[in-house]
């Protein structure tokens, strides 16, 4: 079995649906989120901090959600082309762009989600088939 240790989860292609007709290189490339990426993840958004009650101390933590969200859907989604405002220009893969359209598209959010599960059942299935022949 072949790894790119520079690139243990390199993402995986799609393209936009309904694109018959478009350049073949239009879509969207995303990964899942690993383990190592959820504890990082989680590490970056939760603060605990000790609270005085009545009968000694208790600990509350506070989970940042806007910045964990933030920080999955930048993770997740690693490039895309293809992908024009009104007026026909290419709308950057940015940080901001990704959170926008995940936060407020009506649809954006659920098509990437499938695209991720998409990729996580063919990386279990490669895995199987890997395994098989091993």
């Amino acid at each position: 079995m072949k790894l790119n240790m520079n690139d243990l989860n390199p993402g995986t292609f799609f393209p936009w649906p309904g694109n018959e007709h478009g350049h073949e290189d239009d879509g969207i490339t995303v990964r899942p989120l690993n383990h190592e990426k959820i504890r990082d993840i989680t590490d970056a958004v939760t603060t605990k901090r000790r609270i005085k009650i009545s009968n000694g101390f208790t600990t509350e933590t506070i989970v940042n959600e806007d910045l964990q969200n933030e920080l999955i859907w930048d993770y997740c989604i690693i490039e895309w082309s293809g992908l024009n405002d009104e007026n026909g220009e290419p709308i950057p893969c940015t940080r901001e762009n990704k959170v926008r359209l995940m936060s407020e598209h009506p649809t954006f959010p659920a098509m990437v989600k499938e695209f991720i599960e998409q990729a996580e059942r063919d990386m279990l299935e490669q895995r199987e088939d890997e395994e098989k022949n091993f």
